[in-house]
């Protein structure tokens, strides 16, 4: 612009190519752009997007021919008080747009990470916004989210231009949001140390998820859940819990991380998720594994010893960046499944563990964390202990029965590379393996076959692998985790037979 060219730069606010939309608008906001709602390459625009946007056109007839003038970067600012956020943009320069409309997020994720370009702006997180007629600023309000951290917002104006429909956009802004945001009639007192049965009461909304899914727990069939029900129907629900030797629930201290834990129990009927934390001792020798990590249970009771599996999760330095609590919920809005989903699904009589890491996996780590679980958890069938996991857990996967084979009675890598012409499959000819990855992973599928071949030919008789047809990275993590077969599967296996 300084040397005389003209630029209109046109990034969707979901686009891994131009994920820096942020840092564009806070250090260039003299750029003229125009933010596409959700848009980006591959993705699908937000339902309130402009399906008149011509910008292009207008653009172009404006650089070669001149004539109408195109709309200005505008001046943004915004005002927190009383739970609201109030937002003003103003056109100071040039034309005046006819239009104005308002997008918003809540603790979005780290820019250019998987949540970031992946979880979308909400449908219902838009507004009209309304043109003062005294100052001509575009002005709208905003409710703010209790128990959010930060919002992030932008503004699309519309102007004709020599016959063509252009947008613009305000600078895509991000402010942080503090205790002081709330007045103190919506500030809720802080609660009293509680114990996990207090810090697990059902919102609203989980009761309604509760009667929905539990109709029996309203045994005076009025249509609501009590507060007689709801304790018998918590009590129902935690008949099979028995207190981990040194591994206890985490006390409280993070609201949200209970509040989504009991949402999560909320929905599932077959599973109870325990939330544990390891014991600082045993966490000094597990490396970058996180103090916290899920144990899944049946619900109902069930005599004698039950199987161990294992799940280790995927992801990255940018998801390794996000707070348990964080992961989870992103989990949950991107559809990422894990071992506690699969367990719900199977509904079968097994225990789950969930472990964490921060970094990549390391199996001497890994060695040390089951040493424990089968020391200190006694309902546990030491000769049927199985282990999986999908993308960089299922690499994971790999490495860990490749270093400590005569641990496990089956195993499933998903959805990763295959492994290298160098392992040595032979000490492996006697652990049942199945591997599955997405027909459209990129390299995996092809990966997961030859490994399967390199099994086969140093005589392991029972290994399988299937590829889901048409799936890419994502869709083939749902489909490992939707696999009841799998389950099914390996609990044929056990190393006393």
């Amino acid at each position: 612009m300084e040397r005389g060219v003209d630029i209109l730069f046109e990034p969707g606010t979901h686009d891994y190519v131009a994920y820096d939309i942020l840092w564009g608008a806070q250090n260039h906001p003299q750029v003229p752009v125009y933010y596409q709602p959700n848009g980006g390459h591959s993705q699908t625009p937000h339902v309130a997007a402009a399906k008149d946007e011509q910008n292009r056109d207008a653009f172009l007839w404006n650089h070669f021919f001149g004539g109408d003038s195109l709309l200005s970067p505008p001046a943004s600012s915004h005002k927190v008080d009383k739970g609201k956020l109030s937002v003003s943009v103003s056109f100071n320069e040039g034309p005046q747009p006819t239009s104005g409309r308002i997008w918003w997020m809540y603790d979005r994720a780290p820019a250019g990470s998987a949540p970031f370009l992946h979880i979308p702006i909400p449908e219902d997180q838009w507004a009209d916004m309304e043109r003062d007629p005294k100052t001509g600023s575009w002005t709208a309000t905003i409710p703010l989210k209790e128990g959010a951290s930060r919002i992030d917002f932008f503004s699309n104006h519309g102007h004709m231009a020599n016959g063509y429909q252009q947008y613009h956009s305000s600078p895509y802004t991000r402010v942080e949001l503090s205790a002081e945001a709330y007045s103190k009639t919506q500030r809720k007192p802080a609660a009293a140390p509680s114990t996990n049965a207090q810090a697990q009461q059902p919102s609203e909304k989980q009761l309604t998820q509760i009667l929905k899914r539990f109709p029996e727990a309203d045994t005076d069939k009025d249509g609501k859940l009590n507060a007689e029900e709801i304790q018998k129907f918590l009590k129902s629900r935690q008949r099979n819990r028995r207190p981990a030797a040194a591994a206890q629930p985490t006390q409280a201290g993070d609201a949200k991380l209970t509040e989504t834990l009991a949402g999560m129990n909320a929905r599932f009927k077959n599973v109870e998720v325990e939330l544990l934390e390891w014991p600082g001792e045993l966490h000094e020798k597990l490396g970058k594994m996180t103090k916290l990590a899920l144990v899944t249970r049946p619900v109902e009771k069930i005599e004698g010893k039950l199987p161990l599996l294992i799940n280790l999760h995927g992801g990255g330095q940018r998801w390794w960046n996000n707070s348990f609590q964080q992961q989870l919920v992103i989990a949950a809005q991107m559809g990422m499944k894990r071992g506690f989903d699969l367990a719900e699904l199977a509904g079968k009589g097994l225990i789950v563990l969930d472990p964490n890491t921060a970094e990549r996996w390391n199996a001497d780590s890994l060695d040390t964390m089951l040493d424990y679980v089968l020391e200190n958890f006694p309902g546990i069938d030491k000769d049927r202990v199985y282990v999986m996991g999908y993308s960089a857990g299922g690499g994971a996967t790999w490495r860990w029965i490749n270093q400590s084979t005569d641990r496990f009675a089956a195993a499933a890598p998903c959805g990763f590379s295959g492994g290298s012409d160098k392992d040595d499959m032979k000490k492996l000819t006697k652990l049942p393996i199945w591997a599955m990855a997405g027909g459209d992973d990129g390299k995996n599928p092809a990966g997961i076959r030859k490994m399967v071949e390199r099994l086969k030919a140093a005589g392991n008789v029972n290994v399988k692998h299937a590829e889901i047809e048409g799936a890419d990275h994502r869709a083939g993590n749902a489909a490992v985790f939707s696999s009841v077969e799998l389950v099914e599967w390996m609990l044929r296996f056990s190393k006393g037979k």
